[in-house]
């Protein structure tokens, strides 16, 4: 089947296929459909992770420490809200502190 030239004619192909429940077949084009990628795909990936990690060895201490300040500058993200909704509970929306204040002058 030639490439659909047009957006409409494109999805009136797609629902078509979904109405046959074939999204998951081949495509038209004859590439293969989306899924689990073929074997030696998955047997380069791991052998691009493992070079990487062989890369990254020598700097584990750099990699670890920058692991651990990430980590802790999420934990202070984390503790800003805490300390507003603090703020907010405990002091100024605190009736007590309003009444101790109009005692005043």
């Amino acid at each position: 089947m030639p490439h659909s030239r047009s957006s409409r004619q494109r999805y009136r192909t797609f629902v078509e296929d979904y109405h046959h429940r074939c999204l998951d077949d081949a495509s038209r084009d004859g590439k293969p459909a989306a899924g689990k990628p073929p074997v030696e795909a998955r047997r380069k990936r791991r052998q691009y992770l493992r070079e990487y990690v062989r890369w990254l060895r020598p700097h584990g201490f750099a990699v670890g420490a920058l692991i651990v300040l990430a980590l802790v500058a999420a934990g202070l993200d984390m503790a800003s809200p805490l300390f507003m909704r603090y703020i907010i509970d405990r002091v100024l929306l605190n009736r007590s502190l309003d009444a101790a204040g109009d005692s005043g002058c």
